[in-house]
């Protein structure tokens, strides 16, 4: 077989995987080649390849793509889901860069092994970001600091606490 038959093989290949994802008909009956030893590759796989040639990072393929193509073979639908969501969290890497924080992206696997909790679009990451700052900050004061002095647990009279507070300002001056 010659190099330009092997080319020609590979891209029947890919139109009929293309033709599976988006559901046109497509006959199956001659075989696309004769020879048996070559590997045609699942539409799965063909779908994790395509999500590995977008992501920004190139480490970490093998094992993600063998992840993603489990995932796929699993769940068919989820192609749309990880690719949303890929474009979700290429979005929220950038964002963050652009407002100062040193972001940068996961290996492929590791993005992988989380790629759901970017579904959402990255203003709705944002804002739970935002909640959850504000609420530390909100914790944060209503701590009490180390050398503010609270009142006390004990009871003592107004002018006993005053004075205990006058000489620990006393002794913090001095140091």
């Amino acid at each position: 077989m010659t190099k330009e038959q092997r080319q020609l093989i590979k891209i029947m290949q890919e139109v009929r995987i293309l033709a599976d994802m988006i559901g046109l008909p497509c006959s199956k009956k001659a075989p696309i080649s004769s020879d048996k030893t070559a590997i045609k590759p699942g539409v799965s796989e063909f779908h994790a390849n395509e999500i590995y040639k977008y992501y920004p990072k190139k480490i970490g393929k093998k094992k993600g793509v063998a992840k993603l193509t489990r995932l796929f073979q699993k769940k068919p639908g989820e192609f749309e889901r990880v690719s949303k969501s890929l474009n979700h969290y290429i979005e929220y890497v950038q964002d963050q860069n652009q407002k100062g924080f040193e972001l940068n992206y996961k290996n492929f696997d590791t993005w992988v092994n989380s790629w759901d909790d970017f579904i959402d679009p990255p203003e709705t990451l944002s804002r739970a970001r935002a909640r959850l700052v504000e609420k530390k900050r909100l914790e944060r004061l209503s701590r009490p600091q180390a050398a503010e002095i609270t009142e006390p647990k004990a009871k003592i009279s107004p002018e006993e606490f005053q004075a205990l507070k006058n000489k620990l300002a006393v002794s913090f001056t001095q140091d």
